[in-house]
């Protein structure tokens, strides 16, 4: 499969890969005062959502993946696992 180029990206074909990103998530509780929850999808490379909370964490990573993987795109960056047809899978 051909990774697709932002002209080609469609809302859906990002809708998809934001789903398939948050499937394979980790959080952590950074130490600080107050406690900072840190979430990561294993496929967005320094893409991080923080909150109080692990949902309010995975809320704010979920709500980043769009605009990381637009920016990828925009810049010819590499945006593992977004292919063309990535809404059909």
């Amino acid at each position: 499969m051909a990774v697709i180029t932002a002209g080609d990206t469609g809302a859906a074909d990002i809708q998809a890969w934001v789903d398939r990103a948050m499937s394979d998530t980790r959080t952590v509780v950074a130490e600080d005062d107050p406690p900072v929850w840190v979430a990561r999808a294993a496929i967005a490379d320094g893409c991080m959502g923080f909150g109080t909370s692990e949902t309010e964490a995975l809320a704010d990573l979920r709500s980043a993946l769009p605009e990381w993987a637009a920016l990828g795109l925009k810049y010819g960056d590499p945006v593992p696992g977004l292919t063309a047809g990535s809404a059909a899978s």
